[in-house]
């Protein structure tokens, strides 16, 4: 019994299977340059500043734009990532030609013409069914990276403290009024006498 592979555990597998598709060109994303891109229609270049320098919900940006930005993003590599199975699937099912070949050698003039037309359809069909497949797995998937990362502590904006040191402000008028007990005496004086 192979002892080494009884103590590996699932999750360190994904881990390495995670690593390793991260070393393929392509999959890594500059975080500057997605940031400034996402976020270009929805900010300002100072608030994009901040996002780049610490993060999105350090530089007072909002949940409703942070999840317009993420949709805009979602939709665009969803439709790149179907497109590009269905160019994948469409190519790969090229391979029907051969095939269709050797039937109508084979098959009489009415079936050589209905393999024909069934061979031309197939990587169609394979190309459409490849495409839908993708999105409909990856879609749902980047919708609930979506929702992880909304909830990570990175989206939560940081409570700061701010000090700032209070000077007394006096206004001239004011304080000679509040200084002065002759005006406060005259004030009282004036309402309780008998002519008021």
């Amino acid at each position: 019994m192979n002892e080494g592979k009884a103590t590996e555990n699932p999750e360190s597998r994904f881990s390495v299977a995670l690593v390793s598709a991260a070393r393929l060109p392509g999959v890594r994303i500059h975080r500057e340059a997605y940031l400034r891109k996402a976020l270009a229609r929805y900010c300002s270049e100072g608030e994009i500043r901040v996002a780049v320098e610490q993060t999105p919900a350090a530089a007072g940006i909002s949940l409703d734009v942070l999840d317009k930005a993420a949709n805009d993003s979602i939709r665009y590599e969803t439709a790149k990532v179907s497109a590009l199975s269905a160019a994948a699937g469409l190519r790969v099912m090229f391979g029907t030609q051969s095939a269709n070949a050797a039937v109508g050698k084979v098959a009489e003039m009415t079936k050589q013409t209905f393999a024909k037309s069934v061979s031309k359809a197939i990587p169609v069909v394979g190309a459409a069914i490849s495409g839908t497949l993708t999105f409909a797995t990856y879609r749902p998937m980047a919708k609930r990276l979506k929702k992880h990362l909304a909830d990570s502590e990175l989206a939560k904006p940081t409570p700061r403290v701010v000090v700032v040191e209070a000077e007394e402000v006096y206004e001239p008028s004011v304080v000679a009024q509040a200084e002065t007990p002759a005006a406060d005496e005259t004030a009282v004086a004036v309402e309780g006498s008998p002519s008021a």
